[in-house]
């Protein structure tokens, strides 16, 4: 799975510069960022509560024709969760380099408004894991990366509306990750990710039309 994660990694790394070549009317570049709650889901959660973080980076557009386009990102997404553990309240921030490869399918309007669709597989490495407790007042914070995958697979759906304002396009996202690895660095533990995300961006137009 890690071959095949880094593989996949390789190939976007060489397809997107050729996008950015092939840049027309259709290609945009942009930035954007937001909240995310997130949970763990697997055979072995026990009902931890969700907990808030925060997402943003950059991604890129290429429109192939007015319905179907590609759109790869690049993201620094906070996950995690929050349960109580023998009275101890327990904080887990789990932050990854996200990096989703997704298919957008637009809905054409004859208004300035584009709804539409995505979906595609995310690829995440995990950069940083802490678990923060709380007890009577006091806090202590562990680093807790030798017990954490340094990888995740996922998948991303997800609905946006994006609204042409001439020289940019303002972009509003609401998506759901799901993660397929385990977070269990020993990989004993059923225990994966789990995010719905809402962003607000803006992206510019790339190259011109032919």
């Amino acid at each position: 799975m890690k071959r095949l994660a880094i593989a996949v990694l390789i190939a976007v790394l060489a397809v997107t510069p050729c996008l950015f070549s092939h840049a027309r009317a259709g290609a945009a570049l942009g930035v954007k960022g937001g909240l995310t709650v997130s949970s763990w889901w697997g055979e072995d959660t026990a009902g931890e509560d969700m907990k808030a973080g925060f997402l943003g980076g950059a991604y890129f557009t290429y429109m192939f024709n007015d319905k179907f386009g590609i759109q790869p990102e690049f993201l620094y997404h906070r996950k995690g969760i929050k349960e109580e553990f023998l009275g101890v309240e327990l904080t887990w921030n789990l932050d990854y380099i996200e990096i989703p490869i997704l298919f957008k399918i637009v809905i054409p309007t004859e208004s300035a408004v584009t709804p539409g669709f995505i979906v595609g597989p995310a690829l995440a490495f995990n950069v940083n894991s802490t678990v923060k407790g709380e007890y009577l007042g006091q806090s202590a914070e562990e680093d807790a990366s030798d017990i954490t995958s340094d990888m995740d697979l996922g998948f991303v759906l997800g609905l946006n509306v994006g609204f042409d304002i001439g020289s940019a396009e303002i972009l509003f996202d609401l998506r759901y990750t799901l993660g397929f690895m385990t977070i269990d660095d020993e990989g004993d533990a059923s225990v994966r990710n789990a995010a719905f995300s809402f962003m607000a961006g803006v992206a510019f137009p790339l190259g011109t039309a032919e």
